[in-house]
């Protein structure tokens, strides 16, 4: 047999009132800042895919900057200015 019955809502309960305020204050911004917690000042661990896609990126954007201003290759460069592959 299944009976049911309704609960009147968490209002006048102080521990209910208490997370309800702190709920509203973290929607607002006006919580205590992340940094106060030990475990989120940490870094986060990172994704070996993650890792190198960046490594890469960064390699190449560098390779397209060192080839911009090198002396060498003018004439490749006169041609196509992208960095050789």
């Amino acid at each position: 047999r299944i009976r049911i019955q309704w609960v009147p809502g968490h209002v006048g309960v102080e521990g209910n009132e208490n997370a309800d305020i702190g709920a509203k204050e973290a929607a607002q911004g006006s919580s205590t800042p992340l940094a106060t917690h030990s475990i989120l000042s940490q870094p986060l661990p990172r994704n070996k895919a993650a890792a190198i896609a960046s490594y890469t990126k960064a390699s190449k954007q560098t390779w397209a900057e060192q080839w911009k201003t090198s002396t060498n290759g003018k004439f490749t460069r006169c041609f196509d200015d992208a960095p050789p592959s």
